[in-house]
């Protein structure tokens, strides 16, 4: 059986205390001051970290609902393999090598950034 999990917003946001600054790398260019729902966190998703890229393909498959998706971690493995190609074609900013630590960086995020249900 799969453990089913979705994002922990209480850990991410506590990192994010200061709007568009948080105090980690991972989310520096996510900004929750008007909420932490998928359709109230702001991400500038141009910028070429791996946890930011995660969130926000969870964004966007929560944004119907607003509510953050269920998921496994095979689901979002393959969700964020279903974009790579949006990473490999902009090879300036992110590129195969950004491509190639995405399966670490999903387990990284799994492990440091979401709840088991």
């Amino acid at each position: 059986m799969s453990v089913k999990l979705t994002v922990d917003m209480d850990k991410i946001g506590n990192i994010m205390s200061v709007p568009w600054r948080a105090n980690t790398d991972d989310f520096k260019y996510c900004n929750v001051l008007s909420g932490n729902t998928p359709r109230t966190i702001a991400i500038n998703e141009s910028q070429p970290i791996h946890m930011l890229q995660i969130l926000y393909i969870l964004k966007e498959r929560s944004w119907q609902y607003d509510e953050w998706v269920e998921f496994t971690e095979k689901q979002l493995t393959e969700w964020v393999v279903g974009e790579y190609n949006i990473y490999l074609e902009n090879d300036e900013v992110f590129g195969s090598d950004f491509v190639k630590q995405f399966p670490l960086m999903v387990k990284r995020f799994i492990s440091e950034y979401c709840k088991i249900l």
